[in-house]
């Protein structure tokens, strides 16, 4: 059941980037709420302004103008190491390329996200293992990326973006660079990831998964349209 309460609030989000001697606004009159438990999924053509609503979301970018409340907390204005402070306590991250530490193994790149939070060697070996097994990689856990199939690594990001225990989840086309099959994997862990009460916004481009999620947000020209 969906709470009253947003997890996540946007009011009046502007973006704007200079290119050159010309600003180009990228993120125009930008309002949603996002209530925990939600799966959304935001949608639209390349250049309609996806990766920066998620880099604003995920606190990896701020707004020229408006409000963005996280759990309540007015995040839009917070300086870089605020930033820092609520993203790596509060933002599970996603991405389609993985970004997984090559020289690491399957185990160690689960726990980076653990080091920040000052756990314990124990705790965060104990924890990794938990995550892994979850994910269907007990198997794998010394095997580094090169050793390990997209669809294996991608498992890996996921365990990493739930080593902290984040409420809020954001993946950025995270079956991107995945055959059919092994998206649906991923997107059948994302299933059971709401179930459990997480709260997952995706980019996507793939049509197909409207279904699969309770909110689509399509985005053209830097708007949100209906």
């Amino acid at each position: 059941m969906i709470a009253t309460k947003p997890l996540l609030s946007l009011k009046d989000i502007h973006k704007t980037y200079q290119i050159g001697h010309t600003p180009i606004e990228v993120l125009k009159d930008i309002d949603f709420d996002i209530h925990p438990g939600e799966y959304v999924a935001i949608m639209g053509p390349s250049g309609s302004g996806k990766s920066t609503m998620l880099n604003i979301l995920g606190l990896l970018d701020v707004p020229d103008k408006g409000s963005y409340h996280l759990n309540d907390r007015e995040v839009a204005n917070l300086g870089d190491h605020d930033l820092a402070a609520v993203r790596n306590k509060e933002i599970g991250f996603i991405f389609q390329s993985f970004n997984l530490f090559p020289q690491y193994d399957v185990l160690s790149n689960i726990m980076v996200p653990m080091l920040y939070a000052r756990m314990s060697r124990q705790e965060r070996q104990d924890r990794a293992e938990a995550l892994a097994e979850r994910v269907g990689l007990s198997h794998r856990l010394y095997n580094r990326p090169s050793q390990l199939s997209g669809g294996e690594m991608q498992r890996v990001a996921i365990a990493r973006a739930l080593s902290i225990d984040p409420p809020l989840i954001l993946a950025d086309e995270p079956t991107g660079n995945l055959d059919q099959q092994r998206g649906e994997e991923i997107l059948d862990i994302f299933d059971g990831l709401i179930d459990a009460g997480k709260t997952i916004i995706m980019v996507t481009h793939n049509s197909e998964y409207q279904s699969r999620v309770q909110k689509v947000l399509k985005m053209r020209d830097g708007c949100l349209v209906v």
